[in-house]
Parts: C-alpha cells; structure tokens; sequence
C-alpha cells in the first residue's frame, strides 16, 4: 500500500507498528479458516466485526502517526478501505473463509472511526498529527 515511502524520524515507532498491524490485517484475513477459527476472540470478549473494526481503525491512526506528511498517512489511511475489500474477495479463494459484506463495513467504520480519532486527539494536541 504506502510501504516504500519514507517514515518521519520521529514516528518510527509509529511507522513500525503501522507495519506490525498492516501485516496482522493481511495474514489474519488471509489465513485458511482451520487456523483463523483458533484465534481467541471469545476470551477477549471481540465478535469477527469487533475486530475487524478495531484492527482497520488502529491501521487508520497509526497511518496519521507513521508518516511525515499529513497527505500520505490520510492516502495510506483512506487506502485501508479498498484494501479491505480485495482480502474479502481474495477470502473467496482462501479454504475454510468466506466473503462477508459485513466485515467489508466494519473495516470501513473502523478507518472512520480511526481517522475521527485522530482528529479529535490532534484537536487536543495530544498528537502531532
């Protein structure tokens, strides 16, 4: 998606978590159904939409925090959506994992949610966002 541009020195961190999440995303949505079945969302108390919302808004604030310019961590941010959607169609080909409208608007409400958030906490200035 947004990986060969550079990090802001100071958002390391930031950069490498966005990639940390980016990968989970990837692999979590893409693995057979056998194996995604083991993850333990029920101890957490997380449906699957719980957590495709969640991981999508933490992809969408960390891509704010990762990158210098505010134009490429809103593009990587925004560039979740269409993301999601192509591992919902490539879920299709995956054993074991279906296609789901509704995890497709999970995803999309959590980049909302995650780029509300970063304008409210940029509002506050507890970020440099």
């Amino acid at each position: 998606m947004c990986a060969p541009l550079q990090p802001a020195s100071a958002s390391r961190l930031s950069f490498v978590l966005w990639l940390l999440v980016l990968t989970a995303v990837i692999t979590g949505s893409l693995l057979p159904g056998a194996i995604a079945a083991r993850i333990p969302l029920a101890a957490a108390h997380l449906t699957d939409k719980d957590a495709h919302f969640l991981m999508y808004a933490l992809l969408a604030l960390l891509s704010l925090l990762a990158f210098d310019r505010a134009p490429t961590g809103l593009m990587c941010a925004v560039g979740a959506v269409p993301l999601g959607v192509a591992l919902e169609f490539a879920q299709r080909l995956v054993p074991g994992r279906s296609f789901e409208i509704g995890d497709m608007i999970a995803n999309t409400l959590g980049v909302c949610a995650g780029l509300v958030l970063a304008a409210l906490l940029r509002r506050r200035k507890v970020l440099g966002v």
